[in-house]
């Protein structure tokens, strides 16, 4: 609410229900590697190109760059955050055609997005002051992004930002896991959006929901025999499923080892 640049003061502060996105290069380290400095210079511009416009024209501004990631943050509806995901699936998709014609690797991005009440303000000193989002919500939005790792999915996020969307359905989404992230108390429920997916993926993936549904209810009703046969049954419609194998071998080992008495079905996770 600011005139001009000039009016901001070190402490300046807001508080507002934001959606965080932390998009990043999936195997960035690897891709990096095999390019010297000035190509790896050249990389990140060419893809931050593409995908910095798409979040603008979906209402939502960048706060930072961090080589090859981006994190952002949309003051409007959780559905910007999405859309703003998605699209910018779309435009990898048309770098990677670019990539192709010139002999280099297709690149593919993970997406994490989790709105919550942040503070959005100046920090620093006196002789050097920026703009800042100080909240545990913009570390979880971190977390997320890192679980399409896992998940093998291409857009994670929590329960709380599919609950603020207009209509879920608008949008192809399966729940993925009960996690407690790093550095975090409270258990999370975590979604994939998976319309940014190849179009095969998304066949396969919609194709084994209902599967894939009833295997996580009979694991959480700690039936892991039987939930064992859905899993296999979506291995077997689409092997490539890593959420569907993380589940396989977590019901394989409770068979085996059983489960503590307080068992939730929630994991703990010990890496970011």
């Amino acid at each position: 609410n600011k005139e001009s640049i000039l009016d901001l003061r070190l402490g300046d502060q807001i508080k507002k229900q934001m959606t965080v996105m932390f998009a990043d290069v999936r195997g960035w380290t690897t891709l990096s590697e095999s390019m010297s400095p000035q190509e790896n210079f050249s990389f990140i511009n060419a893809y931050l190109k593409r995908v910095s416009p798409v979040i603008k024209e979906q209402n939502g501004f960048i706060d930072q760059y961090y080589g090859d990631g981006v994190m952002a943050l949309f003051p409007g509806s959780a559905d910007d955050a999405v859309q703003a995901a998605i699209a910018m699936h779309a435009a990898v998709a048309g770098y990677n055609k670019e990539r192709e014609k010139e002999g280099f690797r297709p690149i593919g991005i993970g997406v994490g997005l989790h709105m919550g009440s942040l503070m959005l303000g100046i920090i620093g000193s006196d002789a050097r002051m920026q703009g800042a989002v100080v909240a545990d919500d913009v570390n979880l939005a971190a977390r997320l992004e890192g679980l399409t790792r896992i998940y093998g999915s291409t857009i994670t996020l929590s329960e709380t930002t599919l609950s603020q969307l207009d209509d879920p359905d608008r949008y192809r989404h399966r729940f993925v896991d009960k996690v407690q992230v790093k550095g975090r108390k409270n258990p999370v429920s975590v979604h994939e959006v998976f319309d940014g997916d190849p179009e095969q993926v998304i066949r396969l993936k919609e194709q084994t929901k209902e599967t894939l549904e009833e295997g996580l209810s009979l694991y959480y009703d700690r039936k892991f025999s039987e939930a064992s046969v859905r899993f296999n049954q979506v291995l077997q419609e689409n092997p490539k499923d890593k959420a569907a194998r993380i589940y396989l071998k977590r019901a394989a080992h409770y068979m085996v080892n059983g489960v503590p008495d307080d068992w939730t079905g929630v994991e703990a996770l010990t890496k970011k």
